[in-house]
Protein backbone atom coordinates (compact mmCIF):
# COMPACT_ATOMS: atom_id res chain seq x y z
CA UNK A 1 0.00 0.00 0.00
CA UNK A 2 1.72 3.25 -1.05
CA UNK A 3 -0.89 5.64 0.28
CA UNK A 4 -1.22 6.70 4.28
CA UNK A 5 -4.90 5.42 5.06
CA UNK A 6 -7.21 7.76 7.44
CA UNK A 7 -9.85 6.84 9.76
CA UNK A 8 -9.99 10.01 11.47
CA UNK A 9 -13.24 11.03 10.14
CA UNK A 10 -17.12 9.83 9.74
CA UNK A 11 -19.19 10.93 8.00
CA UNK A 12 -22.66 11.75 9.26
CA UNK A 13 -24.67 11.45 6.19
CA UNK A 14 -24.58 7.34 6.03
CA UNK A 15 -27.75 4.59 6.55
CA UNK A 16 -27.46 1.71 8.61
CA UNK A 17 -26.91 -1.22 6.87
CA UNK A 18 -30.08 -2.48 8.70
CA UNK A 19 -32.12 0.28 7.66
CA UNK A 20 -31.09 0.13 4.08
CA UNK A 21 -33.57 -1.90 2.53
CA UNK A 22 -36.68 0.32 4.62
CA UNK A 23 -34.76 3.75 3.43
CA UNK A 24 -33.85 2.37 0.01
CA UNK A 25 -36.34 -0.26 -1.04
CA UNK A 26 -33.02 -2.80 -1.44
CA UNK A 27 -31.62 -4.43 1.33
CA UNK A 28 -27.28 -3.87 1.41
CA UNK A 29 -25.77 -6.79 -0.30
CA UNK A 30 -23.45 -8.84 2.58
CA UNK A 31 -20.19 -8.81 -0.50
CA UNK A 32 -20.34 -5.58 -2.68
CA UNK A 33 -18.93 -6.30 -6.29
CA UNK A 34 -19.98 -2.36 -7.62
CA UNK A 35 -17.61 0.31 -6.82
CA UNK A 36 -19.14 4.05 -8.29
CA UNK A 37 -16.36 6.92 -8.94
CA UNK A 38 -17.51 10.02 -8.54
CA UNK A 39 -15.47 13.41 -8.10
CA UNK A 40 -15.73 15.78 -5.70
CA UNK A 41 -15.89 18.93 -7.79
CA UNK A 42 -15.22 20.76 -11.22
CA UNK A 43 -11.10 20.99 -11.12
CA UNK A 44 -10.73 24.76 -11.54
CA UNK A 45 -13.14 24.94 -8.18
CA UNK A 46 -12.21 21.83 -6.20
CA UNK A 47 -11.08 22.55 -2.77
CA UNK A 48 -8.35 19.80 -1.37
CA UNK A 49 -8.33 16.37 0.33
CA UNK A 50 -9.06 17.63 3.76
CA UNK A 51 -11.84 20.41 2.69
CA UNK A 52 -13.77 17.35 1.37
CA UNK A 53 -13.55 14.69 4.14
CA UNK A 54 -14.35 18.61 6.26
CA UNK A 55 -17.29 19.10 4.11
CA UNK A 56 -18.58 15.28 4.65
CA UNK A 57 -18.64 16.18 8.25
CA UNK A 58 -21.29 18.57 7.70
CA UNK A 59 -19.07 21.96 6.98
CA UNK A 60 -20.63 23.21 5.98
CA UNK A 61 -23.74 21.40 6.19
CA UNK A 62 -24.26 18.69 3.71
CA UNK A 63 -26.34 15.73 3.22
CA UNK A 64 -24.28 13.71 1.21
CA UNK A 65 -20.87 11.76 1.95
CA UNK A 66 -18.91 8.83 0.08
CA UNK A 67 -17.06 5.78 1.49
CA UNK A 68 -14.46 7.27 0.70
CA UNK A 69 -12.32 10.06 0.04
CA UNK A 70 -9.15 10.07 -2.79
CA UNK A 71 -6.12 12.07 -3.48
CA UNK A 72 -2.42 11.38 -4.94
CA UNK A 73 -0.88 9.86 -1.57
CA UNK A 74 -4.08 9.59 0.84
CA UNK A 75 -7.03 7.63 1.31
CA UNK A 76 -10.10 8.32 3.79
CA UNK A 77 -12.84 5.99 4.78
CA UNK A 78 -15.52 7.90 6.28
CA UNK A 79 -18.60 5.12 5.80
CA UNK A 80 -17.96 1.87 6.59
CA UNK A 81 -18.50 -0.35 3.41
CA UNK A 82 -21.04 -2.06 5.56
CA UNK A 83 -23.52 0.94 5.81
CA UNK A 84 -24.57 2.77 2.86
CA UNK A 85 -23.50 6.42 1.60
CA UNK A 86 -25.56 9.51 0.30
CA UNK A 87 -23.78 9.73 -3.06
CA UNK A 88 -25.10 8.27 -6.38
CA UNK A 89 -28.74 10.21 -5.77
CA UNK A 90 -30.27 6.43 -6.83
CA UNK A 91 -31.66 4.49 -4.55
CA UNK A 92 -30.82 1.05 -6.32
CA UNK A 93 -26.71 2.64 -6.24
CA UNK A 94 -26.59 3.81 -2.63
CA UNK A 95 -28.16 0.73 -1.51
CA UNK A 96 -25.52 -2.05 -4.02
CA UNK A 97 -22.23 0.48 -4.45
CA UNK A 98 -19.19 1.47 -2.60
CA UNK A 99 -18.45 5.10 -3.07
CA UNK A 100 -15.47 6.72 -4.39
CA UNK A 101 -14.96 10.80 -4.43
CA UNK A 102 -11.37 11.44 -6.16
CA UNK A 103 -9.29 14.38 -6.08
CA UNK A 104 -10.43 15.87 -9.77
CA UNK A 105 -7.48 18.61 -9.69
CA UNK A 106 -5.29 17.88 -12.87
CA UNK A 107 -1.58 18.64 -10.89
CA UNK A 108 -1.28 15.13 -9.42
CA UNK A 109 -3.92 13.22 -11.92
CA UNK A 110 -1.65 10.27 -13.07
CA UNK A 111 -0.89 9.37 -9.20
CA UNK A 112 -4.19 9.89 -7.77
CA UNK A 113 -5.20 7.31 -10.45
CA UNK A 114 -2.64 5.48 -9.00
CA UNK A 115 -4.03 5.48 -5.54
CA UNK A 116 -7.21 4.73 -6.73
CA UNK A 117 -6.36 1.63 -8.65
CA UNK A 118 -4.33 0.85 -5.60
CA UNK A 119 -7.19 1.16 -2.95
CA UNK A 120 -9.76 -0.24 -4.84
CA UNK A 121 -8.27 -3.34 -5.24
CA UNK A 122 -7.34 -3.70 -1.38
CA UNK A 123 -11.12 -2.84 -0.86
CA UNK A 124 -11.31 -5.85 -3.22
CA UNK A 125 -9.33 -8.24 -1.39
CA UNK A 126 -10.15 -7.21 1.63
CA UNK A 127 -14.22 -7.99 0.91
CA UNK A 128 -12.78 -11.47 -0.02
CA UNK A 129 -13.72 -10.82 -3.36
CA UNK A 130 -12.66 -14.06 -5.80
CA UNK A 131 -12.50 -11.80 -8.97
CA UNK A 132 -11.68 -8.02 -9.27
CA UNK A 133 -15.09 -5.47 -8.82
CA UNK A 134 -16.77 -3.62 -10.92
CA UNK A 135 -15.62 0.15 -11.60
CA UNK A 136 -19.41 2.33 -12.45
CA UNK A 137 -19.75 5.94 -12.85
CA UNK A 138 -21.59 8.31 -11.05
CA UNK A 139 -23.85 9.77 -13.80
CA UNK A 140 -24.80 6.17 -14.83
CA UNK A 141 -27.06 6.72 -12.13
CA UNK A 142 -27.80 10.21 -11.53
CA UNK A 143 -28.07 12.79 -14.19
CA UNK A 144 -25.25 14.99 -13.44
CA UNK A 145 -21.67 15.79 -15.18
CA UNK A 146 -19.57 13.82 -12.17
CA UNK A 147 -17.48 12.00 -12.76
CA UNK A 148 -15.96 14.37 -15.60
CA UNK A 149 -13.15 13.96 -17.28
CA UNK A 150 -12.72 10.92 -15.41
CA UNK A 151 -15.52 8.71 -17.24
CA UNK A 152 -13.43 8.06 -20.39
CA UNK A 153 -10.29 6.68 -18.45
CA UNK A 154 -12.32 4.37 -16.19
CA UNK A 155 -11.82 1.53 -18.32
CA UNK A 156 -8.33 1.97 -17.65
CA UNK A 157 -8.68 2.24 -14.14
CA UNK A 158 -10.46 -1.01 -14.31
CA UNK A 159 -7.58 -2.63 -16.10
CA UNK A 160 -4.84 -1.36 -13.69
CA UNK A 161 -7.02 -1.91 -10.51
CA UNK A 162 -7.70 -5.89 -12.17
CA UNK A 163 -3.44 -5.93 -12.41
CA UNK A 164 -2.80 -4.99 -8.92
CA UNK A 165 -6.09 -7.49 -7.74
CA UNK A 166 -4.47 -10.58 -8.92
CA UNK A 167 -0.77 -9.45 -8.07
CA UNK A 168 -1.72 -9.25 -4.40
CA UNK A 169 -4.36 -12.01 -4.30
CA UNK A 170 -1.47 -14.02 -5.89
CA UNK A 171 1.55 -12.50 -4.37
CA UNK A 172 3.14 -11.92 -7.34
CA UNK A 173 5.02 -8.65 -8.43
CA UNK A 174 2.75 -6.41 -9.63
CA UNK A 175 2.54 -6.32 -13.64
CA UNK A 176 4.84 -3.82 -15.54
CA UNK A 177 3.80 -4.13 -18.88
CA UNK A 178 1.11 -2.51 -20.60
CA UNK A 179 -0.06 0.75 -21.58
CA UNK A 180 -1.72 2.13 -18.70
CA UNK A 181 0.17 0.82 -16.24
CA UNK A 182 2.79 3.94 -16.97
CA UNK A 183 2.09 7.43 -15.37
CA UNK A 184 3.17 9.39 -18.15
CA UNK A 185 0.82 6.90 -20.39
CA UNK A 186 -2.43 8.24 -17.91
CA UNK A 187 -1.19 11.34 -18.12
CA UNK A 188 -1.34 11.35 -21.80
CA UNK A 189 -4.97 10.01 -21.86
CA UNK A 190 -6.14 12.85 -19.79
CA UNK A 191 -4.36 15.49 -20.89
CA UNK A 192 -4.03 15.46 -24.70
CA UNK A 193 -6.39 16.17 -27.36
CA UNK A 194 -4.00 14.94 -29.90
CA UNK A 195 -5.98 11.69 -31.17
CA UNK A 196 -2.59 9.92 -32.58
CA UNK A 197 -0.87 10.66 -28.74
CA UNK A 198 -4.01 8.73 -26.94
CA UNK A 199 -4.12 6.24 -29.83
CA UNK A 200 -0.44 5.14 -29.15
CA UNK A 201 -1.61 4.16 -25.29
CA UNK A 202 -3.30 0.96 -27.11
CA UNK A 203 -1.61 -1.86 -29.09
CA UNK A 204 -3.53 -1.32 -32.15
CA UNK A 205 -5.85 1.39 -33.88
CA UNK A 206 -8.62 -1.81 -33.64
CA UNK A 207 -8.11 -1.94 -29.77
CA UNK A 208 -8.46 1.92 -29.34
CA UNK A 209 -11.58 1.58 -31.78
CA UNK A 210 -13.33 -0.90 -29.78
CA UNK A 211 -12.68 0.40 -26.30
CA UNK A 212 -14.57 4.08 -27.66
CA UNK A 213 -17.47 2.10 -29.17
CA UNK A 214 -17.52 0.37 -25.51
CA UNK A 215 -17.46 3.52 -23.65
CA UNK A 216 -20.39 5.00 -26.19
CA UNK A 217 -22.16 1.81 -25.91
CA UNK A 218 -22.35 1.93 -22.00
CA UNK A 219 -22.85 6.01 -22.13
CA UNK A 220 -25.90 5.24 -24.50
CA UNK A 221 -27.36 2.63 -22.27
CA UNK A 222 -27.08 4.16 -18.80
CA UNK A 223 -28.82 7.25 -20.90
CA UNK A 224 -31.50 4.82 -22.26
CA UNK A 225 -32.18 3.44 -18.79
CA UNK A 226 -32.64 6.67 -16.79
CA UNK A 227 -35.29 7.82 -19.69
CA UNK A 228 -36.69 4.37 -20.47
CA UNK A 229 -40.38 4.25 -19.32
CA UNK A 230 -40.39 0.87 -18.50
CA UNK A 231 -42.31 -2.42 -18.98
CA UNK A 232 -45.18 -3.10 -17.14
CA UNK A 233 -44.17 -6.22 -14.85
CA UNK A 234 -40.70 -6.80 -17.04
CA UNK A 235 -38.45 -3.73 -16.36
CA UNK A 236 -38.45 -0.82 -14.57
CA UNK A 237 -39.21 2.75 -15.42
CA UNK A 238 -36.02 4.83 -15.77
CA UNK A 239 -34.74 7.15 -12.34
CA UNK A 240 -35.25 10.77 -14.91
CA UNK A 241 -38.36 9.57 -16.54
CA UNK A 242 -39.90 8.92 -13.19
CA UNK A 243 -39.18 11.94 -12.00
CA UNK A 244 -40.52 14.03 -14.92
CA UNK A 245 -43.58 11.63 -15.04
CA UNK A 246 -43.97 12.86 -11.48
CA UNK A 247 -43.75 16.39 -12.29
CA UNK A 248 -46.36 16.56 -15.41
CA UNK A 249 -48.34 14.30 -12.95
CA UNK A 250 -48.16 17.01 -10.16
CA UNK A 251 -48.91 20.30 -12.35
CA UNK A 252 -51.76 18.06 -13.94
CA UNK A 253 -53.13 18.18 -11.17
CA UNK A 254 -52.83 21.68 -10.73
CA UNK A 255 -54.04 22.48 -13.84
CA UNK A 256 -56.95 20.42 -12.84
CA UNK A 257 -57.65 21.68 -9.38
CA UNK A 258 -58.01 25.39 -10.94
CA UNK A 259 -59.58 24.71 -14.47
CA UNK A 260 -63.17 26.68 -14.32
CA UNK A 261 -64.76 23.26 -16.31
CA UNK A 262 -67.37 23.29 -19.26
CA UNK A 263 -70.42 22.66 -18.91
CA UNK A 264 -71.64 19.17 -19.57
CA UNK A 265 -68.48 18.02 -20.37
CA UNK A 266 -65.71 18.55 -17.45
CA UNK A 267 -66.13 19.67 -13.88
CA UNK A 268 -64.18 22.42 -12.34
CA UNK A 269 -61.13 21.95 -10.54
CA UNK A 270 -61.59 21.77 -6.61
CA UNK A 271 -59.66 25.19 -6.12
CA UNK A 272 -61.67 26.85 -8.38
CA UNK A 273 -64.85 25.82 -7.18
CA UNK A 274 -63.73 26.82 -3.84
CA UNK A 275 -62.23 30.59 -4.95
CA UNK A 276 -65.41 30.96 -7.08
CA UNK A 277 -68.05 29.99 -3.59
CA UNK A 278 -65.61 31.83 -1.58
CA UNK A 279 -66.04 34.61 -4.02
CA UNK A 280 -70.01 34.55 -4.40
CA UNK A 281 -70.54 34.65 -0.52
CA UNK A 282 -68.28 37.18 -0.53
CA UNK A 283 -70.41 39.15 -3.09
CA UNK A 284 -73.69 37.73 -1.25
CA UNK A 285 -72.45 39.07 2.28
CA UNK A 286 -71.59 42.67 0.62
CA UNK A 287 -74.95 42.79 -1.20
CA UNK A 288 -76.97 42.16 2.42
CA UNK A 289 -74.82 44.30 4.30
CA UNK A 290 -75.74 46.93 1.80
CA UNK A 291 -79.56 46.43 2.03
CA UNK A 292 -79.38 45.95 6.00
CA UNK A 293 -77.80 49.85 5.81
CA UNK A 294 -79.77 51.26 3.73
CA UNK A 295 -82.84 49.91 5.84
CA UNK A 296 -82.13 51.05 8.36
Amino acid sequence: MAYAFDTQWNFPAHTKAHQVAATFGYPRPPVITVDVVHWWNLPHLAGNYEFTNNFFMGQPPTGSSAHYVVTHDRVSCGVAEADASHANGNAWANANTVTWEVDPRLANRPQVIETFCDAVSDAWINRGLTAPGTLRWHNEFYATMCPGDFQPVIPYMQVRANELFWAKKNQTTTPTTGGFIESEAVKTIIESTDLENIMAIFNTAEEFTAAIAKGVEEGNRALVNLLTPGEAGKKTAGVTFTQLNNIADSLKTVADSVTPGEAGKKHAGAIFAEVSGIKRGVETDGHGKGDEGESK
